[in-house]
């Protein structure tokens, strides 16, 4: 665990991480929506580690 001392540091932190991000040598994990309907298949691929970074549950749309 990392612990930051104070908030100049954090700043520092932060700013580097956001850096890293916006130049790719930091990739964010892949969400993987699924309409709130399709919520046990989610579970199940989750499960069955077939999914990769993070699922998200949306609401369905009205028709």
């Amino acid at each position: 665990m990392t612990i930051i001392p104070d908030r100049v540091s954090l700043l520092a932190v932060t700013a580097r991480l956001f850096a890293q991000i916006q130049t790719n040598e930091i990739k964010a994990p892949p969400v993987t929506t699924y309409p709130l309907r399709q919520a046990q298949q989610a579970h199940l691929d989750l499960q069955s580690r077939r999914s990769v970074g993070k699922l998200l549950l949306v609401p369905d749309t009205k028709s």
